[in-house]
């Protein structure tokens, strides 16, 4: 069953994903151009 609680607790969770997938890809563009 889905709390509240564990609701927001896999929001977090996604939302860091999302920002370490994104830093990663930005890294490796950055990588690539020189």
């Amino acid at each position: 069953m889905l709390t509240v609680g564990n609701l927001k607790i896999q929001m977090k969770q996604s939302i860091v994903f999302f920002i370490v997938l994104f830093c990663t890809m930005s890294m490796r563009i950055e990588y690539s151009v020189k």
